[in-house]
This record gives C-alpha cells, sequence and structure tokens, in this order.
C-alpha cells in the first residue's frame, strides 16, 4: 500500500493515510469507517495536504491572506539572524515600547498590553501584543508592524524591515 501522489514537487502518501484510517476501531473492536466512508476520509485528507502545498507555493488559496505561511517563510529568509536572536521577556517588553514610540505611536507605547504564553501562537490585536516566552527580535519586530499594518504583504514586510533595522542600529539584536 504505497501509494503516493505527486503534487507541485511534493509527495502525498495516500496509502498511508489510508491505512491509518482502516486502522480506526469502535470500541467493539469493528471497524470505525465503512469502505465508502474511509475513502472520503482519505480524499479529504489529500485535498487538505494540496490546500496546504498550494500555501506554501504562493498559491492563491483563499480570499484574504492567501500567502500568509509563505510570508512567515520569506521573513525568516530575509532576516535569519534577527530570528535566531532570543532575548528575556522583561527586555522583549522594552524593546517593544521603544519601537512603537520611535515609529510613530506614542499613545500605543503607553497603554499597549504585552503578555507572553508559554511557546502558544503570537499575535497582536488593536489593545495588546501576545508573545513567547523569550521571544526573538523578528517576531518582535513582525507582531509590533501588525499595530500599524494588519494584513501579510509588502507592506508589512517593509515596515518590519525598518523595525529590524532599527534593532541592529541600536544594538538589541547583537
Amino acid at each position: 500500500m504505497s501509494e503516493v501522489i505527486e503534487y507541485r514537487g511534493e509527495k502525498i502518501p495516500v496509502g498511508w493515510y489510508r491505512e491509518q484510517y482502516a486502522g480506526f476501531k469502535n470500541e467493539d473492536g469493528s471497524p470505525y469507517f465503512t469502505p465508502e466512508k474511509l475513502e472520503v476520509e482519505v480524499q479529504k485528507k489529500v485535498l487538505q495536504r494540496k490546500k496546504d502545498i498550494g500555501r506554501f507555493t504562493g498559491a492563491r488559496f483563499d480570499k484574504n491572506q492567501g500567502y500568509r505561511l509563505t510570508f512567515y517563510l520569506r521573513e525568516h529568509q530575509l532576516f535569519p539572524k534577527a530570528f535566531e536572536t532570543k532575548i528575556e521577556d522583561h527586555q522583549a517588553t522594552l524593546i517593544v515600547r521603544k519601537l512603537l514610540r520611535h515609529f510613530g505611536k506614542k499613545y500605543a507605547a503607553k497603554s499597549l498590553r504585552v503578555r507572553f504564553r508559554g511557546n502558544k501562537q503570537s499575535g497582536a490585536v488593536g489593545w495588546g501584543i501576545r508573545l513567547s516566552h523569550n521571544p526573538s527580535i523578528g517576531l518582535i519586530c513582525h507582531e509590533v508592524a501588525h499595530i500599524f499594518h494588519r494584513r501579510h504583504d509588502k507592506k508589512l514586510m517593509r515596515v518590519m524591515g525598518r523595525m529590524i533595522a532599527y534593532c541592529e542600529k541600536k544594538g538589541y539584536a547583537s
């Protein structure tokens, strides 16, 4: 059962998905999926995998922010040093405030909340920024840039690049 589909240079292991779903059992030991339902689930999984591959290769899959995952990949390629440099939480809070003040959001520098949540997803909303513990300079600049621009596009990349350059100039990323 080594059936494999090649899609945009990536291999999708259809046979492996089929074996996994066939292994699901009910409490009494009977198969969880009927043969028809099994094929439907496998096809759903294959379509989801194709969608994921399309996200990384830059295909337009979504009306809003269709290139988001490609954006993350691109920023790591453009600013590798910034994403490797980890700093402490207290220092991260100070850098957020300094970036906001320097780039023209002085009111936000005073009132914006900076919170840390384990190694969960980071994010920015109008009232606060959520970062993982010991964030990188690149992550901080990415989330602060969202205060200025919401979408993952060239403008956000430009704002983020200016912030990373500022951090390097001030010696935060060293």
